[in-house]
């Protein structure tokens, strides 16, 4: 069992909102004994669209090899 946390930054283009976005994350991972990943993160996410900030959060399940 291994938790991590993380940060970063995000450019990208939305696929339902359809437009051009920055998000910035900080969250946590969490790494069990069969290798699967839980991550969650949260932050700010800026719509350059309509010149806006809005909440973003993500949450991720994987496998690691």
């Amino acid at each position: 069992n291994k938790v991590n946390f993380h940060t970063g930054a995000v450019v990208g283009w939305g696929l339902f909102d359809q437009g051009m976005y920055s998000y910035l994350p900080l969250g946590i991972n969490r790494l069990t004994r069969n290798n699967f990943v839980l991550s969650f993160d949260i932050g700010p996410k800026y719509r350059f669209d309509d010149e806006e900030f809005w909440p973003g959060a993500t949450f991720k399940i994987g496998k690691a090899f």
